[in-house]
């Protein structure tokens, strides 16, 4: 490689070439020798610097989507850094242009010190001029030729950003970015706060997937195209939990249009009336491979259609969700008719059961592949819900293939007393199915409920030894954790796990609970 034809060209030359070479390429580019590894490295230090700055991008600041679109038109490398950007919000109008306000919401109520920002910055002489000429040229052509906008449509959103509205803003940025991974929509105020529209943030982002999708021949813009996953009404414990925006099936349903779309967080989707209910989405054009929904109330319809659209579903989540009036067999039926041979993880929770009746015992047959299953309720693995006579009634229901299990109550409040008098038998069931062969595969069960009385007055024990209720069995226990399966009971101490850190335990960075990349708090105050 010292052979290099560059290294017979004036040092200069190279160092200019250097200049040029595309931040992707600017690494092999620099391992081709040492020679030349020095003359770029001025610039390779530049960009570690641009990857610890803008790998992970906000809006929470009124200027910082105006600056990084300029950045885009005028010098884009920085940005090939950029992996995911977070949307805290909407300014609907330039009179918004100002730094919101946070608050760390927690379990007893509003932190003493409450009111905080980033970085108080407000902007009240901000007008349509801040913009020049050229760059509402620029923008324009990006809405024509980039995103296929028809006339209308561009007269449409050129108005509104005129007006000051960061959302179109935030698309053509999102467009542009060359290595965008991950969006993050985060929950707000829609209701009744006054810094926020009061609809939801992904309606122009939604309206250039279609006008793209439209023209195959059109090649994706590089944000688009390199999109990986996208969470919408994403809840922090910097804003009420009671903060939200609701977005139709039929507006959000453009985000499985995606071309490399992988993973899709859903929350709080529908609760309102659907403009449009007979949205077009094909069975199996979708790129999907994971896909979330928590607290959503939507129809069976729009349900069936998210479902049948992925080509390879290998995760499926719902939490507290109400589907076509509480249908859960009619979902349940689609999911595992067109993607059970390919479902690897599944948690159901929904309103109103965890998993249909007469589905646990067909489990095994029904999901071959299932490595991963949440949120059973513990009842209906007792004998009398699974029709077996045999004694490994337990193991004809699982799936030899799992990898990790989590059992649940009937609800999370109060206690079951059919469970609480058959506990004993689940957990001499649950010690069989890990000394069994068949599932060497299993090394997470989560047994936490079942180590639990939920009641608030009680006084929990700390070690494992000392839980000697009637309907505890110590040795299935041991038996349990002899085969070196993590069961969720104890903590790095040894002692009983906590429920918040057994809380933590059920964060998902990929799939359904996902939390904020970017820290909202003073720099004073982050760790």
């Amino acid at each position: 490689m010292s052979n290099s034809p560059l290294l017979l060209l004036p040092e200069e030359l190279v160092a200019t070439i250097s200049e040029f070479v595309p931040a992707e390429s600017l690494l092999n580019f620099a391992l081709t020798c040492k020679e030349l590894q020095r003359v770029a490295e001025n610039r390779l230090r530049q960009n570690q610097n641009y990857a610890r700055e803008y790998t992970i991008q906000h809006d929470r600041l009124p200027l910082n989507v105006p600056t990084l679109l300029d950045l885009a038109l005028e010098n884009p490398e920085p940005l090939w850094h950029v992996r995911a950007f977070e949307s805290w919000g909407l300014r609907p109008g330039w009179a918004k242009y100002r730094s919101w306000f946070h608050r760390e919401w927690a379990r007893d109520g509003w932190a003493e010190d409450a009111d905080w920002l980033d970085e108080d910055l407000s902007y009240p002489d901000i007008s349509e001029d801040f913009f020049s000429p050229e760059q509402y040229d620029a923008f324009r052509n990006i809405l024509c030729k980039t995103l296929n906008l028809d006339h209308e449509r561009t007269k449409f959103w050129m108005e509104k950003i005129r007006e000051g509205w960061d959302e179109p803003l935030k698309g053509m940025l999102f467009a542009l970015l060359p290595r965008l991974d991950r969006l993050n929509f985060m929950a707000y105020d829609s209701w009744q706060g006054e810094d926020f529209h009061d609809e939801h943030p992904l309606k122009f982002l939604c309206e250039t997937i279609d006008a793209v999708k439209v023209r195959p021949e059109l090649a994706w813009p590089p944000g688009l195209q390199s999109l990986r996953m996208v969470s919408v009404c994403t809840s922090t414990t910097l804003r009420h939990p009671h903060d939200a925006y609701y977005a139709p099936p039929s507006e959000i349903a453009p985000l499985f249009r995606l071309p490399n779309i992988k993973i899709l967080n859903l929350t709080l989707l529908g609760y309102t009336d659907d403009p449009n209910d007979d949205f077009d989405l094909p069975p199996r054009s979708s790129t999907v491979e994971e896909l979330a929904f928590s607290c959503c109330s939507i129809t069976l319809q729009a349900m069936v259609k998210f479902l049948m659209a992925p080509m390879r579903l290998r995760k499926f989540l719902s939490a507290a969700s109400s589907i076509g009036g509480d249908d859960d067999c009619e979902v349940f039926r689609v999911l595992q008719k067109r993607q059970g041979d390919q479902l690897e993880e599944l948690s159901v929770s929904m309103y109103t059961n965890s998993y249909p009746p007469q589905s646990i015992e067909k489990f095994s047959k029904l999901f071959p592949r299932l490595k991963v299953l949440e949120q059973v309720k513990i009842t209906e693995l007792m004998p009398a819900k699974v029709a077996s006579e045999r004694d490994d009634w337990l193991a004809q229901v699982l799936p030899c293939s799992l990898e990790k299990l989590q059992l649940v109550y009937t609800s999370p409040v109060g206690v079951d007393i059919t469970v609480m008098a058959e506990k004993g038998e689940i957990l001499r069931a649950i010690a069989d199915v890990v000394e069994d062969d068949r599932f060497h595969n299993l090394k997470e069960i989560c047994l936490f409920h079942v180590s639990k009385q939920w009641n608030d007055e009680r006084t929990e024990a700390e070690d494992l030894d000392a839980i000697n209720g009637d309907d505890w069995d110590s040795e299935a226990i041991h038996r349990i954790l002899a085969q070196g399966v993590e069961t969720h009971l104890l903590d790095k101490r040894g002692k009983l796990m906590s429920s918040s850190e057994h809380f933590g335990m059920h964060l998902d960075g990929n799939s359904g609970l996902v939390e904020a990349e970017s820290d909202a708090r003073p720099r004073e105050q982050r760790q």
